[in-house]
């Protein structure tokens, strides 16, 4: 069996008596290891989105629009125009010091899209000292996300 197909398991046939349709029986079914037991059915996700109270209870995260526009931009960056350009960089890193430099911008890359909203950017540099400095930045449109520097 191939792991790329839901798993399938079959029931024995249930025979019922007349007085079995008045009783209510409990049913367990197992999907995908997890075990359901007599739950109501659920409503459909038409019923869902046209009930006030069912929106209240996930509220939808705000995005911010510049990190939309940025999103909206992939695979270009803002600095792409800088590459090879030799000037003062400044490097922002979480928790630690900037790192300012006299270099240039070798190369930068970004995926060509960011589906679930959250993406990285990838920057190398070259100081006049002859070091490089690899930076990744990880963006996330949602405004309670922070984006987060590494270098």
């Amino acid at each position: 069996m191939s792991s790329e197909h839901p798993e399938e398991f079959s029931q024995p046939p249930v025979s019922r008596t007349p007085d079995d349709t008045a009783s209510h029986e409990a049913t367990t079914v197992l999907v995908r290891g997890e075990t359901i037991r007599d739950q109501e059915p659920k409503s459909t996700p038409k019923d869902k989105e046209s009930t006030p109270k069912d929106k209240e209870k996930s509220p939808r995260k705000e995005v911010s629009e510049a990190k939309i526009k940025m999103q909206n931009r992939l695979p270009a960056l803002d600095d792409d125009a800088d590459v090879g350009v030799q000037k003062e960089q400044i490097v922002i890193r979480d928790g630690k010091a900037d790192l300012a430099f006299a270099g240039k911008l070798l190369a930068s890359a970004a995926p060509p899209s960011a589906p679930k909203g959250q993406w990285q950017e990838y920057r190398v540099y070259e100081t006049n000292g002859g070091q490089h400095v690899f930076s990744k930045v990880t963006r996330s449109v949602y405004v309670e996300d922070q984006d987060t520097h590494q270098a």
